[in-house]
């Protein structure tokens, strides 16, 4: 069965969690796109909540993206900012905003985010911060 936003922001306006955590929790197993919802569930207007996050979380992941080709791979300012907003703009992904492609997002910016930290702390001086923050990335990662 395809779900798509309208169903979704529907199941939300009418506070159907029974339904949505059988959708999500029990058949499919995505768990950090069922809490993304109940979150979305709290506001007033989850389908403009919904745009924005979207919106931020491919905005951080782009700078995530640009942040680990300046940091691990060296590579210059005008090479590293083309290829992430490629990997944000490209035309592939027009649909990427949709709510129903949450989990999609989502996992994106903890992904990108956890290796951005991973490289960031990887050389650290302080072993407190590093292996910190070590943990926090892969924390993250396998969430």
């Amino acid at each position: 069965m395809y779900w798509d936003g309208w169903d979704l922001i529907t199941l939300l306006q009418e506070k159907k969690y029974g339904l949505l955590r059988e959708i999500y929790v029990t058949q499919f197993q995505r768990y950090t796109e069922y809490y993304f919802l109940r979150l979305l569930g709290l506001t007033s207007n989850p389908l403009l909540v919904s745009k924005f996050l979207a919106f931020a979380c491919w905005i951080l992941t782009a700078l995530f993206v640009y942040g680990i080709l300046r940091k691990k791979f060296s590579l210059p300012i005008n090479k590293a900012f083309f290829l992430s907003a490629f990997f944000s703009l490209a035309p592939v992904y027009l649909v990427k905003i949709d709510l129903a492609f949450a989990h999609y997002f989502i996992n994106n910016l903890l992904f990108f985010g956890a290796v951005f930290l991973y490289f960031l702390v990887e050389k650290n001086g302080n072993l407190f911060i590093k292996y910190s923050g070590l943990a926090l990335s892969w924390l993250i990662f396998f969430l």
